[in-house]
């Protein structure tokens, strides 16, 4: 009997190696690199330029701000655009253990930066949090 299960498990564990399956993305994502950012996300490619376009022309504006040609970034910062709210829901921060309703945040690293954000939505109020958390990084990096 206990032959027959040996034979019975080995049997199985060949037929799972050997078993070929394909795996098909149910979403595309689509990557874009700006001047000062990388994007990421399954957003459409318009959708995460305009992002781009948005984070491009703050780091320009705080560059005119501090008078300066341009501002050091310490380490490279990647942005990653979900195409709605529920794609970034997985995702977004927990305060006391639940979820909280914000469009975006910003993480800091020692190697490399993440901004999160969903293209869903389109208001200001959406990169408030964003360009606020940019100021201190670029105040630290270059003051």
């Amino acid at each position: 009997m206990k032959r027959f299960a040996l034979c019975l498990i080995a049997v199985l564990c060949l037929s799972l190696i050997t078993l070929e399956r394909r795996v098909e993305a149910r979403e595309s994502w689509t990557s874009v690199r700006s001047e000062n950012f990388t994007l990421v996300g399954n957003a459409s490619e318009r959708e995460i330029r305009t992002v781009a376009v948005r984070l491009e022309q703050y780091h320009s504006l705080l560059a005119r701000f501090f008078n300066q040609q341009g501002l050091v970034q310490t380490v490279p910062t990647t942005v990653i655009v979900f195409k709605n709210d529920e794609a970034f829901k997985p995702f977004s921060p927990l305060y006391q253990g639940r979820l909280t309703d914000v469009a975006g945040y910003f993480q800091p690293g020692h190697d490399l930066n993440y901004i999160a954000i969903s293209a869903e939505r389109k208001g200001d109020d959406s990169y408030a949090t964003i360009f606020h958390e940019l100021v201190h990084l670029f105040v630290d990096g270059n003051l």
